[in-house]
C-alpha cells in the first residue's frame, strides 16, 4: 500500500500544478483588483522615470455659463458677460500644498490667455516646464482666472488645481510621438462654485541640451536606486550643511592673493540655492545668482567654519538628483566683489534611507562639493539628511482634518 502511494504522488503533484489549485485559486480566475494595483504601483515606480522630461498641460476651455462671479454676482452689470483672464503656474515641488502652492503670488503669474465679452471661451493654450535630472509623478498646474476690468480691479472669477499623476509608461520618446491624455476637469479651489475648467496633459523626453544640461554633473550609477514609489514619503525635509570652507592660500578665483588695505585675508560672502527644479542644469540653475540665498558672510579669515543649514520641503512632489549650489566672493572694502568659486553640491535622493523624522536622521559623510573652477584648491565641504515630514508642515490640513484632505487629493491623484 505504502509503495503504491509512492508510485501515485508524482502523478497527485502534477495534476494539483496543472489545476492551479496549488496557488489558492483557479489558474482561469482573474486577479484581485488589489494584486493588479500592487503590480501596477511597483510598475510605475519613479525608478523608470527618463532624466529629461518636458511635461505640458493644455488648458482646454473655461465654462461659466452664468456669466459669475467667485462670489456669484454677475461678471458685468450692463453687458452680462464676463472678460475671463487666465494666469496659470505648473507646480512640480509642491504638487500636494493647497493653492497656490510652491509659487510666486498670483499677480505675478504669466498670462496665457485673455477674451472679451466671453463667458465660457475655448482656450488651447499650453503650459509646460522641463525636468532636468529630477524624477517626478505628480505635477499641478495652478490656474487663476478673473474678470479683467479695464476701470476698476480685476475680479476672481475662480482659482484652479490641474493634478496629474506621471507614469513612466506614458512618457513618450519624443514631441513627434507624444499624445495628450484625457480631458480632466480640474479642481475648483471653491467648492460652491459652478465655474469649471478643462484641461490635459501629455510627456515626452527631450534632449540634455534642451535642459541646458551639464555634461559635468554626470548620474552615476546608483542614481537609479532609491527610487520612491506611490504613497511612501510623499511629504520628505532636504537639508544641507555647509560646513567648512577651505581657502588656506587665501586666494580668489584667478589664483591672486585676496588683499584689503594692509591685510592679505579674505572677506568671504556665501549665497546658495538649494535647486531640485534643474540640479543637472548648467550653472547657476533655476534661479539667477543674484536670486540666490545670503548663507554667511565672515570678514578676516580665509576658511571660515559655517555649519549653517539650508531646508527645502518637498510636498507631494519626488526627487531624484539635488543640487545645492553655492557662489563665493571676496566682499572688498571699496572695489566690487571678486569670485572665490562657484560649487555644486550634488547628491542623490535615495528613498529607502528617508528616515521618519527630523530627531531620528542621520547626517551623510561630510563630502566635497564639485568647484567649477578647477584649477585652484579652494574647497566647499557639506553633508546632507532627508527625513519624513507631516502635511500639515507642508501647510496641509491647517483648515482641514488632515486625513480627509490627503483622501480627496489621493483621490484627484489617482490613488
Amino acid at each position: 500500500m505504502k509503495l503504491l502511494a509512492f508510485l501515485l504522488l508524482p502523478s497527485l503533484i502534477s495534476a494539483r500544478r496543472e489545476s492551479g489549485s496549488s496557488l489558492g485559486f483557479d489558474r482561469d480566475t482573474p486577479r484581485r483588483g488589489s494584486d493588479r494595483q500592487r503590480d501596477s504601483a511597483d510598475s510605475s515606480s519613479t525608478l523608470d522615470l527618463p532624466q529629461f522630461v518636458r511635461v505640458e498641460i493644455e488648458i482646454q476651455r473655461l465654462e461659466n455659463p452664468g456669466a459669475v462671479l467667485a462670489t456669484g454676482k454677475a461678471c458685468k452689470f450692463f453687458s452680462g458677460a464676463c472678460d475671463p483672464s487666465i494666469s496659470a503656474f505648473l507646480d512640480s515641488n509642491s504638487p500636494l500644498s493647497p493653492f497656490p502652492g510652491a509659487a510666486l503670488p498670483v499677480e505675478q503669474w504669466p498670462k496665457i490667455f485673455s477674451q472679451s465679452n466671453t463667458n465660457s471661451p475655448t482656450i488651447g493654450k499650453s503650459v509646460n516646464k522641463d525636468i532636468c535630472g529630477g524624477a517626478l509623478d505628480k505635477v499641478n498646474l495652478r490656474v487663476h482666472a478673473v474678470d479683467s476690468n479695464t476701470l476698476l480691479s480685476d475680479s476672481l472669477l475662480a482659482n484652479f488645481d490641474c493634478p496629474f499623476s506621471i507614469n513612466a509608461r506614458d512618457i513618450a520618446k519624443d514631441a513627434n510621438t507624444a499624445t495628450w491624455g484625457e480631458s480632466t476637469e480640474c479642481r475648483n479651489t471653491n467648492p460652491n462654485s459652478k465655474i469649471r475648467l478643462f484641461a490635459r496633459q501629455r510627456a515626452y523626453q527631450i534632449p540634455p541640451n534642451v535642459c541646458r544640461s551639464d555634461s559635468s554633473l554626470a548620474l552615476d550609477s546608483a542614481s537609479a536606486a532609491g527610487g520612491k514609489r506611490d504613497g511612501q514619503h510623499d511629504f520628505i525635509r532636504i537639508e544641507f550643511q555647509v560646513i567648512q570652507l577651505l581657502n588656506p592660500q587665501g586666494i580668489t578665483a584667478d589664483g591672486k592673493k585676496c588683499s584689503h588695505g594692509f591685510s592679505s585675508t579674505c572677506n568671504p560672502k556665501i549665497t546658495v540655492l538649494l535647486d531640485t527644479e534643474k540640479p543637472l542644469a548648467a550653472w547657476p540653475g533655476a534661479k539667477t545668482v543674484p536670486n540666490y540665498d545670503l548663507l554667511s558672510a565672515d570678514s578676516g579669515t580665509n576658511s571660515p567654519v559655517i555649519n549653517k543649514n539650508v531646508g527645502k520641503n518637498v510636498c507631494g512632489g519626488s526627487v531624484r538628483q539635488v543640487n545645492l549650489r553655492a557662489h563665493v566672493v571676496d566682499v572688498g572694502t571699496i572695489s566690487s566683489e571678486k569670485l572665490i568659486g562657484d560649487f555644486h553640491c550634488l547628491f542623490t535622493v535615495d528613498y529607502r534611507q528617508v528616515a521618519a523624522s527630523q530627531s531620528s536622521s542621520d547626517w551623510s559623510g561630510t563630502q566635497d562639493c564639485q568647484n567649477l573652477q578647477p584649477n585652484n584648491d579652494i574647497r566647499l565641504q557639506y553633508r546632507f539628511r532627508v527625513f519624513d515630514i507631516t502635511p500639515a508642515q507642508c501647510g496641509i490640513g491647517t483648515t482641514t482634518p488632515a486625513s480627509s484632505f490627503l483622501g480627496s487629493i489621493s483621490n484627484i491623484f489617482g490613488g
